[in-house]
């Protein structure tokens, strides 16, 4: 196989060697922006004539040699072993996932390597930034919820338990708002490995529910119900459908079979569910849009321009059309989101700021005057003696 291949180059092969190869699993996995360059810099090659092993050789040079760059010069000797390269892009699935090997080998069958390795190059760019924006949504509240977090850690093991030892000393009586304080505290400190397996088992639980099917559509069916959560989170899921579910068929992936791919990348397991049931609809020789219309899951919006393009036989511009608006709609419900977290949090903060200062005053007040009363009865301290 080898030695035909370079016969096609124009090249002899001479004599041959077999040699250790790196396992798949021991290169780097590169980030999501590099691997998009990698494709990018691959289809720019392929579309100015440049042979895919010379090509591939090329970008071994190129890129890290531990990551890329290896993964490359394996490439290269799959295909010039005889392999298409959709074949030796799914000998490292770790890096190339099951859609990227679906859309290039879909553009070997009908001649358009160049033009998947195109829209895959856009879809690897548009997923880093779909990233980037659900990172801003979620750092700015998970810092203030870290705060708040460590300011009742601070006051329930160190403030409370100073005035609870003092007020205990003096034997004053304890205001309502410091009795409720030091019950927690105490509640906090003497049961804390309580609690901390509580808080492990919720987090297990939680990372447990993301693989069991029903536990994940019960998890899942919570997140879209929340108030302004639920709609980011919708708006995320119908973006990646549309996203993904417009590249592989406009790489040549059969509906079915593209609804398929696409259920297991839209994130959620109710929109999942959803396409499982169209996706048997279709098989059965129903149309798209009315297969996704009974599921009852996709908005109104989304039924009616795939119902357009599947009429007018221009489904994938469709699609691409209501990737456009979802792209645009995530990021009004990403900066919706942070409009509100932001001033609830605080809300919260300064409710919290307030109690604390609220009961550090009247504990103080009533420290105070149980001196006051102490240095009245003692002799020389203000009381009359005949």
């Amino acid at each position: 196989m080898l030695a035909e291949a370079l016969r096609h180059e124009q090249e002899f092969l001479l004599q041959a060697t077999e040699c250790a190869k790196m396992a798949p699993s021991r290169y780097q996995a590169p980030t999501r922006e590099r691997l998009a360059l990698f494709t990018s810099n691959l289809c720019t090659l392929l579309r100015t004539g440049v042979p895919v092993v010379a090509a591939l050789e090329a970008l071994a040079h190129q890129e890290n040699p531990r990551s890329l760059g290896g993964i490359s010069d394996q490439l290269r000797q799959h295909i010039a072993g005889g392999q298409g390269l959709a074949d030796a892009l799914a000998q490292h699935p770790r890096i190339f996932s099951a859609v990227y090997v679906g859309v290039v080998r879909a553009g070997e069958k009908s001649g358009q390597t160049d033009g998947a390795l195109e829209d895959l190059a856009a879809y690897l760019m548009w997923q880093d930034e779909l990233a980037r924006q659900v990172r801003k949504a979620t750092t700015y509240p998970l810092i203030l919820v870290g705060g708040i977090a460590s300011l009742i850690v601070f006051l329930l093991l160190v403030i409370a338990p100073r005035f609870q030892d003092l007020m205990d000393t003096l034997g004053t009586t304890v205001p309502a708002s410091a009795t409720v304080l030091f019950t927690a505290s105490d509640v906090f400190r003497l049961h804390w490995p309580q609690l901390a397996a509580g808080l492990g088992a919720a987090i297990g639980l939680l990372v447990i529910s993301g693989r069991v099917p029903l536990l994940r559509r019960l998890r899942d069916g919570i997140w879209l119900g929340l108030p302004v959560i639920g709609i980011v989170a919708r708006e995320i899921a119908l973006s990646r459908f549309a996203r993904n579910f417009s590249v592989l068929l406009r790489a040549g992936v059969g509906v079915p079979e593209a609804m398929q791919q696409t259920r297991s990348l839209v994130g959620n397991a109710t929109l999942a569910r959803a396409l499982d049931r169209a996706t048997e609809n279709v098989e059965r020789g129903r149309g798209i849009t009315d297969s996704l219309d009974e599921t009852g899951t996709f908005p109104p919006l989304v039924i009616t321009m795939i119902r357009v393009g599947e009429l007018s036989g221009h489904l994938t511009e469709t699609l691409q059309s209501v990737t456009q608006y979802y792209d645009r709609s995530v990021k009004r419900a990403i900066e919706r989101l942070l409009v509100t977290a932001g001033p609830v949090l605080t809300v919260v903060i300064g409710i919290l700021v307030a109690w604390i200062a609220i009961t550090v005053f009247t504990t103080l007040y009533s420290v105070l005057g149980s001196l006051g009363d102490v240095a009245s009865l003692t002799p020389g301290g203000g009381a009359s003696h005949v």
